[in-house]
């Protein structure tokens, strides 16, 4: 589940919303945080692909391009927010949805 959304950021602009529950990218499907952030993390910035996502229970379909997000590489090595902005590069906070 996306916990918060980068000001500016790739997901912000592809109209990803906090509390969204992104289930596919590319028509895959997307069980994990890990498989989310390895998927987004193998497109190079400027592809064009599509995320399926629950949003207020029903399922959303939206187009995104991958983007870079300014010093990603070493905000992800060191896990750390700056300036109030997700730390994994790609403008998203994420959480585990249990089942």
């Amino acid at each position: 589940m996306v916990v918060q959304v980068g000001e500016a950021s790739p997901a912000e602009k592809s109209g990803i919303k906090p509390n969204d529950v992104i289930v596919e990218i590319d028509h895959k499907q997307i069980k994990t945080n890990e498989e989310l952030i390895n998927a987004i993390g193998l497109m190079k910035p400027g592809t064009h692909t599509t995320l399926a996502l629950y949003r207020e229970g029903k399922k959303v379909t939206v187009e995104v391009t991958i983007g870079d997000w300014p010093g990603s590489k070493d905000l992800a090595n060191e896990g750390k927010e700056q300036s109030g902005k997700p730390a994994n590069g790609f403008g998203l906070e994420m959480s585990l949805v249990k089942q």
